[in-house]
Parts: structure tokens; C-alpha cells; sequence
């Protein structure tokens, strides 16, 4: 599945971001736990001070389910695009964590997110409270089809502007790479 998203720092208080939102209905709160993984020879897992990750490997629980999911980022001419995603639905998250470790696979970070989750056309709208990171804003169309991934990033960014949410620019890396580039110092 093609993830097209954009995430982006909220520069305003939470309770102004869900005043700013209340005209939208609320579907759902969620906790999510994420702990992402890296293999020491597949460098495309691990960010470097240079370097983006540009895979993504994690095991996430959320609403008593949980999910494997392994993406692998796609660029353009103007930089990145959107990623492929494989998700599927897992029984027990600590036996695939064993297996992964097992498998020379090391844990990156360990993310806690309180999101709040609001369903518009065809995009999900998050804003989510990052421990250790603060509050952001991630707006994914849910629906992409076959459109030109560089079209619907436009009408992301239109969307965030009719939101009225005062937000930074888009972030250049997800919220794991953030939290290991502040845990690392990079």
C-alpha cells in the first residue's frame, strides 16, 4: 500500500489545535506504542548524520491489536514521496519481538503517541502527542489510488492550511528518526 503523508510540528497549544478541529467529527483516541528495529548490515534502517533511514521496520500495538509493518520510502525528483508499506495484524507482539532479536535485529526507539483521530474525504487527520517529542500533526490519505503521490501532497498541504493550525514547515524525517537523531544528539 502507498503511505502518502505529511507530518508537521503543531506551533500552537493542544487545546487551540482541538478547538481549530472540533468542526470535524472525532473518531477515535488512541494509545500507540511503536518500537522500530535495525539490522546492523541493512543500512537503509539505521539513520546516520547524514543520512535518512529510508526503511522502517516495527512492531505496533494499538487499540489491543497489534502489527508488524515494514516500509520502504520512494523519492522524487524533490525528495520523498511516500513510502510502501506492508502491515498485517500480529498474535503476539513479544514472540515477534523475540524473533526479530533472534534474527540480529536491534531495537532504534520506542515511541508513545496519544493521538486523536478525525476521518475527512479521503484523509485521516492525527494530532498526536509524542512523548519526549511534543505535538504534531499528520494528515495521510487514506485512499490514494493510483494518483500521482506529488498531487495528493498538495492537496495535504491545502488541507492543512483550511485547518487553520498554526504548524512548521513539513518535517524532513517521521517521528522514530526524530526521537533517535534528539536520543542520540545528531
Amino acid at each position: 500500500m502507498r503511505e502518502i503523508e505529511i507530518l508537521v510540528k503543531v506551533l500552537e497549544s493542544k487545546n487551540s489545535a482541538l478547538k481549530k478541529l472540533a468542526r470535524f467529527k472525532k473518531d477515535h483516541i488512541s494509545i500507540i506504542v511503536d518500537q522500530y528495529y535495525y539490522h546492523p548490515w541493512r543500512k537503509g534502517l539505521l539513520p546516520t548524520k547524514n543520512n535518512s533511514a529510508t526503511e522502517m521496520l516495527r512492531i505496533r500495538i494499538k487499540d489491543r491489536k497489534s502489527y508488524i509493518t515494514y516500509k520502504k520510502d520512494v523519492f522524487s525528483k524533490t525528495g520523498w514521496s511516500y513510502s510502501d508499506e506492508h502491515e498485517t495484524e500480529i498474535k503476539d507482539p513479544k514472540i515477534v519481538d523475540n524473533i526479530l532479536r533472534n534474527l540480529d535485529f536491534k531495537p532504534l526507539v520506542k515511541i508513545v503517541n496519544k493521538r486523536t483521530v478525525i476521518y475527512f474525504k479521503k484523509f485521516e487527520i492525527c494530532l498526536e502527542e509524542v512523548k519526549g517529542l511534543g505535538l504534531f500533526l499528520e494528515i495521510e490519505c487514506i485512499r490514494p489510488g493510483k494518483k500521482d503521490p506529488e498531487i495528493i501532497r498538495r492537496e495535504i498541504l491545502e488541507l492543512i492550511q483550511l485547518l487553520g493550525i498554526r504548524v512548521s514547515k513539513e518535517m524532513i524525517a517521521g517521528k522514530a528518526e526524530l526521537i533517535f537523531r534528539k536520543q542520540n544528539n545528531i
